[in-house]
């Protein structure tokens, strides 16, 4: 009754028909409005310019059968958008942003599972498929925790509820108090001298790449884990700096010792409702130069760079709430929790379970 295809330009309008469907949907439990302009969509979505950043792909949903009046004016009736992340011990990840399938098809064409064994599950395992056949062994997806049928389907995959799970929380920072901080680099945290002649922080150049994968090793160990997990130096190189970076990062050092001291990982996303944003996927600063205010600026930093780099609508990361410092760091910066206020939820699925799901 229905296929899973790559969308292309033609499919534009139809689109942005079902991007106000899933506004439409949602908006009894949130305050959101597709911001997205058709330029937009064809700019990062169907373009070959590979030194945009906001690159993304999207899979469609379309009725196969001609008799119906439906497909005739509205053969799409469901997509999914997608784009690559990272992470410091599996490198390359898949990242979901949007999944939505119009009601009336929720569970008409269901195969089996609750909401979507027949839309939703063909979009995750035809995503699952693209990860697994790049090599990828991590997919990353996030949802509202009122959407029980979209709950419901991951939890029947075996995709692990991190915010359930793991009290991991997503933080975002959107309007003004996103320009003030990105504002704030301009001159290094502020009138803070003691911070401007101690430290500098600038774009990572691939000059880096050995220093970089040191504080990963860094980073792993703060937070309990193998050090000797993380990425080789070559990936980094390849992922963080070559012809398809996938990643972005900045860097605080040292000016006297002229050592790097911290980094902020991060990377560009899409969303139907918001467009252009960026997520940080890390941000580490060595324990002896914490409270300086380096953290505050590799974030502005990161906003900056993402301003200039074109219209971003919203900076995003996630945190675990043990790190009760961490935390009250980002609300000191004009951070919301959105898993709080929103409901947001961050779910994974990994190795063996993301191959079974690439099969269904």
């Amino acid at each position: 009754m229905f296929i899973i295809r790559e969308a292309n330009k033609s499919d534009i309008s139809q689109l942005r028909q079902l991007f106000e469907c899933s506004d439409s949907d949602h908006r009894s439990h949130v305050s959101r409005t597709v911001v997205v302009s058709d330029e937009q969509l064809e700019n990062n979505g169907f373009s070959n310019d590979n030194t945009n950043k906001w690159q993304f792909r999207t899979l469609v949903a379309q009725l196969n059968d001609n008799n119906s009046d439906y497909y005739r004016q509205h053969s799409l009736i469901g997509y999914v958008i997608y784009s690559n992340g990272y992470s410091m011990s599996r490198g390359k990840s898949i990242l979901i942003e949007d999944l939505y399938v119009l009601d009336e098809y929720t569970n008409k064409l269901d195969t089996g599972a609750s909401d979507g064994g027949g839309v939703g599950q063909a979009f995750l395992s035809a995503v699952a498929k693209h990860a697994v056949t790049s090599g990828i062994t991590c997919m990353e997806l996030s949802c509202f925790g009122w959407d029980d049928h979209l709950i419901s389907l991951f939890k029947s995959l075996g995709i692990i509820d991190e915010t359930i799970e793991m009290s991991y929380h997503r933080f975002g920072i959107t309007g003004e108090p996103m320009k003030q901080l990105a504002n704030s680099v301009i001159d290094n945290n502020g009138d803070n001298e003691k911070f401007k002649s101690t430290f500098t922080v600038q774009n990572a150049t691939v000059e880096d790449r050995y220093a970089i994968r040191d504080l990963f090793k860094k980073f792993a160990e703060f937070n309990n884990r193998d050090p000797e997990t993380v990425v080789s130096v070559e990936q980094i190189d390849r992922d963080g700096f070559g012809e398809r970076q996938v990643f972005w990062t900045v860097i605080l050092r040292h000016n006297t010792s002229r050592q790097i001291v911290g980094f902020a990982l991060y990377y560009p996303t899409f969303t139907s409702f918001n467009g252009r944003g960026v997520c940080m996927e890390y941000l580490y600063v060595c324990p002896e130069f914490r409270g300086s205010g380096a953290g505050r600026a590799l974030m502005a930093s990161v906003v900056n760079e993402s301003a200039n780099n074109g219209q971003c609508n919203y900076f995003r990361w996630g945190c675990f709430m043990r790190f009760t410092d961490t935390v009250a760091f980002y609300k000191r910066i004009g951070a919301i929790d959105w898993t709080e206020t929103k409901n947001v939820h961050n779910f994974v699925i990994y190795d063996n379970d993301l191959i079974q799901l690439s099969q269904l």
